[in-house]
């Protein structure tokens, strides 16, 4: 059984990433939080938890302790509230 105590954490770091980019709908939000493409049910929470820390916190975050792929590569185009969509390719 999965740890119910990651819930509320993980809702608390995805709401304040999510207020920092209103525009975005949530799924968007979450493929361009972990940078990975394709069918959101497949991202597991860890690697949510871990790409929303590296964003939110990029200082606390130890380089030798996530893996490559749990840092997303943003840019700040992907931040453009004026625009309706990101550079990100996903869409």
């Amino acid at each position: 059984m999965r740890d119910p105590k990651r819930i509320p954490k993980i809702c608390q770091l995805l709401e304040k990433f999510w207020l920092t980019q209103p525009d975005w709908r949530l799924c968007q939000s979450i493929i361009n939080i972990t940078g990975e493409r394709g069918d959101l049910w497949f991202i597991e929470d860890d690697l949510l938890e871990n790409s929303l820390n590296a964003i939110l916190f990029p200082q606390k975050v130890k380089k030798h302790n996530i893996k490559k792929r749990v840092v997303p590569k943003l840019n700040k185009s992907m931040f453009n509230r004026s625009s309706e969509c990101t550079n990100t390719g996903h869409w």
